[in-house]
């Protein structure tokens, strides 16, 4: 996805690299993690049944298990989530990233993201809607339908990794999701759950020329 991105990147916000928190297994859904909203940097869904859950894309690159970028010319973001199969076996198979496209919305400044607060995206596979991609972009598939609801977005005004006059807050982003999609076969994405930490950190704010 980020081959694709780049080249027309006009705002880039990456997960934080603090706060990490161990989070607890959903009661009902052990495979996953319990949903939450205080940016536990944990996510997950089950793919067909077998448990995804939201891990950093590389080895030795900073956590980043939720990406959003926004596009304020042409009226649309893209929310990325990062990881792989819970499974050892399917460790290699499978996307690295889901990745969400939403039109109508104008994110320009760090503040607009309150705009996602609790707000519910209807995705119908044209304007809206959902697939898979490797960490590269090389390959990427999917318009999926179904429901995106974001849940309560706040700014964590004590953690200032800017300066004084230019502070960069981060922001607590979770949401739930179902999708569905076919591609060669049927994909059904159940008890879909995020809660990330995003923030613009250096070099992440970029305009296309």
């Amino acid at each position: 996805m980020r081959k694709l991105l780049l080249p027309t990147l006009l705002f880039s916000i990456i997960l934080s690299t603090s706060c990490r928190k161990d989070p607890k297994p959903d009661r009902a859904f052990p495979d996953l993690p319990e949903y939450s909203e205080r940016g536990n940097n944990s996510g997950g869904v089950y793919i067909n049944g077998n448990a995804w859950l939201t891990r950093t894309p590389f080895v030795f690159q900073p956590e980043q298990t939720l990406e959003v970028y926004s596009y304020p010319s042409g009226d649309s973001i893209i929310l990325i989530l990062n990881g792989r199969y819970k499974t050892d076996s399917l460790l290699l198979d499978g996307p690295r990233e889901i990745y969400f496209v939403l039109k109508g919305v104008t994110i320009s400044k760090d503040e607009d993201l309150v705009k996602l607060d609790k707000r519910s995206f209807a995705l119908d596979g044209t304007t809206n809607y959902c697939g898979f991609s490797s960490s590269n972009a090389e390959v990427k598939y999917g318009k999926g339908t179904g429901v995106l609801t974001i849940g309560n977005v706040r700014v964590l005004r004590d953690s200032n990794y800017g300066t004084i006059t230019n502070p960069i807050h981060p922001y607590i982003i979770p949401g739930k999701f179902d999708i569905e999609f076919i591609h060669t076969v049927k994909y059904t994405l159940g008890e879909g759950r995020f809660d990330g930490i995003v923030d613009r950190g250096p070099e992440s704010f970029l305009i296309a020329p």
